[in-house]
């Protein structure tokens, strides 16, 4: 419903605070995974789960979503680095060779955003398992400079985030969260 979708929370900066709507706000707020799944809900999702969880938080006054995305990759290099295989309940991961969204996966995030729009809520999507993009890889967590300065894995990013804005450009209550946890301490300036 597109009038849903339309009728989400307005977010924008004014100096060092957020703006909702038209007053300031402080944005109380959580990490996400849905509650009986984890991150399989990425995978597998309960969608049901989800819209339950929702409205609970909607209705307890949470004002900002993040929910950690894993890309079906992630899911596929993670196990198979600490199984050396997938295990069973994974096995239609066997040939995902891109971090890219599925249509499986840009349904799911359709739906978490549709349901914070529905409920007044900031949808603060967490994209830090997508850059770099074998983040689903233990070993590609210790570098974390990589996914700065590594060309090959800014331009993965890049075609991601190109394609989130133009699937959702005009969608409003939207915020990103690009990295996680990024702090003056890494020794990294803005460019």
């Amino acid at each position: 419903k597109d009038a849903v979708v339309q009728k989400g929370p307005a977010l924008a900066a004014e100096g060092a605070y957020f703006k909702k709507g038209d007053a300031g706000s402080f944005l109380p707020g959580t990490n996400y995974y849905e509650s009986t799944r984890g991150e399989i809900m990425w995978f597998r999702p309960d969608v049901s789960r989800i819209c339950a969880d929702l409205r609970s938080m909607g209705e307890c006054g949470v004002a900002y979503l993040r929910p950690h995305y894993h890309h079906l990759k992630w899911f596929k290099d993670y196990l198979e680095f600490q199984h050396l295989e997938l295990p069973p309940y994974f096995k239609s991961l066997e040939n995902v060779t891109s971090a890219m969204p599925d249509e499986h996966a840009w349904r799911m995030m359709d739906v978490f955003i549709y349901l914070c729009q529905k409920h007044g809520i900031i949808y603060g999507g967490d994209l830090f398992t997508l850059v770099p993009e074998e983040m689903g890889d233990p070993r590609g967590w210790f570098p974390l400079l990589e996914a700065l300065v590594s060309d090959d894995k800014r331009e993965a990013g890049k075609q991601f985030f190109r394609a989130v804005n133009e699937r959702y450009k005009n969608v409003p209550g939207i915020a990103w969260d690009l990295w996680n946890e990024m702090g003056h301490d890494h020794g990294i300036e803005s460019e």
